[in-house]
């Protein structure tokens, strides 16, 4: 199986994606008060070691051991990387690589979003699925998805798709949805969807109070390309930076290089540095989403990127 960079640093792309896109915002707000949340909202963050070459039933009894291990250490909600249903990829196939991964969104996929489902109601917790390959009628999105308690569920289409995601025929999806969760408002992510300025544009519109970023990297340099994006959104933002990220290999060549990270403002009211897991291991990471301190630090500080700039136009001169 060829290895493939779920986080690509061919930065001549870039500009590319910026000229051709644009990012819709939507919002299921009904208006601009914060909604109440709880004060302080524990969250697992899972480094989901990957395998290859599980059944549907092997990989969901798989996942369910961490949500169940996340439920035991008093979790509320339950953060896991993307694509982790390519855990069941077939170690020794000879299929098309493009083959490989429509089985996976037909016969994968489906079952998974609905373990996931059940076990957020069975387990009472909130559990964002990382993401996993999704049919959409003839193409394949690359789809998170976040199941509540309650039966409610939000989506993520992945905005900026990897190289190897193209050539799979992936299709990309166009907006991003900021909700109101328990533990505040809320927008999905997914791993190079973080990197680009067009999405920062959008986010700042956005306005959200937490960043849930599933990712896949397989080299130091993705892991930091999504890193550091991640801490440039939670200065812009002001806000909750949580992502989550697979570790482990596939075969004898497809590596997994994560390190989950628990990211704030880092301001007067945020003076700790992130939280990280041990690079490479598989487990979980725990944090907590502190609304309250985040919104009275939103009000104190004199620090916040995304309110600043309101109103403010910076122009381009000609080149000298």
């Amino acid at each position: 199986m060829r290895k493939f960079d779920l986080s690509p640093f061919f930065v001549f792309l870039i500009p590319v994606f910026i000229g051709c896109s644009h990012i819709e915002s939507k919002s299921f707000a009904q208006d601009s008060r914060p909604p109440a949340v709880l004060s302080s909202f524990l969250v697992a963050t899972v480094q989901y070691p990957m395998e290859g070459g599980l059944s549907a039933p092997a990989f969901i009894r798989k996942v369910e051991s961490f949500v169940r291990e996340a439920k035991n250490r008093k979790a509320k909600l339950v953060v896991f990387p993307e694509l982790i249903a390519l855990d069941s990829w077939p170690v020794d196939s000879k299929d098309p690589e493009a083959v490989i991964v429509s089985k996976i969104a037909d016969q994968i996929t489906p079952a998974f979003f609905r373990a996931i489902e059940r076990m957020s109601r069975e387990y009472d917790l909130a559990i964002l699925a990382g993401s996993a390959p999704r049919r959409v009628g003839s193409k394949l999105r690359n789809t998170a998805l976040l199941a509540m308690p309650d039966g409610k569920k939000f989506t993520h289409d992945k905005v900026f798709l990897t190289a190897w995601e193209r050539k799979m025929g992936w299709e990309a999806g166009n907006e991003i949805t900021p909700f109101d969760a328990p533990w505040g408002k809320t927008v999905l992510l997914i791993c190079y969807d973080s990197e680009f300025p067009v999405m920062a544009e959008a986010l700042a519109r956005a306005k959200p109070e937490v960043l849930l970023i599933p990712s896949m990297t397989e080299t130091a340099a993705g892991l930091q390309r999504v890193r550091w994006s991640a801490q440039a959104r939670a200065v812009e933002l002001h806000a909750y930076v949580i992502v989550s990220g697979t570790v482990g290999k596939v075969g004898g060549d497809w590596f997994h290089f994560g390190q989950n990270s628990f990211i704030t403002p880092r301001d007067r009211l945020f003076p700790e540095s992130p939280i990280e897991g041990v690079l490479g291991a598989p487990g979980i990471v725990m944090g907590s989403i502190d609304i309250v301190r985040l919104r009275k630090s939103r009000e104190e500080t004199e620090f916040f990127p995304a309110r600043d700039q309101r109103g403010r136009e910076v122009k381009v001169n000609p080149t000298w």
